[in-house]
């Protein structure tokens, strides 16, 4: 669906000699993937009016993208599978957040944060098939991984210091749970395949 509304977009922009017709694939992919990330957002803030909970769900928004855009990780084969994980893991850490998040004590939620931040710190960026890395890519991206989970620890000390704010602490802490989850997964499914070739 979404890779359809893009090549329509893209035929009609190539109709108007708004885009060259030899970029049409190059644009359409781009335009699918705006597409996809635009739908996605809006679909995880209207989870988060379900849930009650959209300043939560901006938080985790806000702190969970940049982390995942420079770590890498785990990615869907399609537009729409892309789209379709997403959501799904967005309303499973909503529902973390709302339900489980009232019961965990603030120094388990730390202590979660904490292991999670280390794991993303060691293992990324991961690279994936649909999205390789040369080597001063590697670098550069480990590099504003290092900066992003320095100020993200930053802003998580302070949200745990105010009882008023300790509840945005957790989906803080969910966002780089769901980025140390994502990575994780991609390193364990490229040391399968190097084992099977092996």
């Amino acid at each position: 669906m979404i890779t359809r509304l893009a090549e329509k977009c893209v035929a009609a922009s190539v109709k108007g000699k708004i885009i060259p017709e030899d970029e049409s694939a190059f644009f359409t992919f781009a335009f699918g993937l705006m597409l996809s990330q635009a739908f996605g957002i809006a679909t995880c803030l209207i989870i988060g009016a379900i849930f009650q909970c959209i300043i939560e769900s901006m938080i985790y928004l806000l702190f969970f993208i940049p982390l995942r855009t420079f770590s890498g990780g785990f990615h869907a084969g399609s537009h729409l599978k892309c789209y379709i994980s997403s959501v799904l893991l967005f309303g499973f850490s909503v529902f973390l957040g709302v339900y489980i998040g009232t019961i965990l004590q603030l120094l388990i939620i730390t202590i979660l944060f904490t292991c999670c931040t280390l794991i993303v710190l060691f293992i990324a960026p991961v690279e994936d098939k649909n999205k390789p890395l040369s080597e001063p890519e590697v670098k550069k991206c480990k590099a504003k991984v290092k900066v992003i989970l320095s100020l993200y620890g930053v802003i998580f000390a302070i949200l745990c210091s105010f009882s008023q704010t300790q509840r945005y602490a957790v989906f803080v802490m969910l966002a780089v749970a769901t980025v140390a989850i994502l990575v994780g997964i991609s390193k364990i499914v490229d040391f399968a395949k190097k084992r099977t070739a092996i």
